[in-house]
């Protein structure tokens, strides 16, 4: 995502919710984490599912990305099954978990607002893995 105006976001208010297909499984165990793109900095590496990263320098997000374990309901990362309840825990002795449909990241942090003449673009990117069935 990419900030091109000149407003802030309120701090913590980015909340990115996603449906994982049910033709897959949600891959719950510590990520790999690359980065190929220069316009991006790496910023949690092997941290739990997802990836997070900010814009390079002068680009960057502003943003955070809390996460400690897949059973710890005061991290920024969630799960839920069908029912779009998200208290559901993964069953971290696999990879993949097929029970999850939703998935909740709330990053910390303001999203940096573009200078007034600047051509800077605040921007950050997540990612994470599914496998198809």
């Amino acid at each position: 995502a990419v900030n091109t105006g000149r407003g802030k976001s309120d701090d913590a208010s980015i909340i990115i919710e996603d449906e994982i297909p049910e033709n897959s499984e949600l891959y719950i165990n510590d990520l790999s984490c690359n980065n190929s793109d220069p316009e991006f900095t790496m910023v949690n590496n092997n941290n739990g599912p997802v990836c997070f990263l900010t814009g390079a320098t002068p680009n960057e997000s502003g943003l955070s990305l809390n996460f400690a374990s897949l059973k710890d309901t005061n991290d920024n990362i969630w799960f839920a099954k069908a029912d779009k309840d998200f208290s559901y825990e993964p069953d971290d002795t696999t990879d993949y978990d097929a029970a999850i449909r939703f998935i909740r990241i709330k990053l910390d942090g303001e999203l940096n607002n573009q200078a007034k003449g600047s051509t800077d673009e605040p921007k950050f990117g997540l990612t994470y893995k599914v496998m198809l069935n």
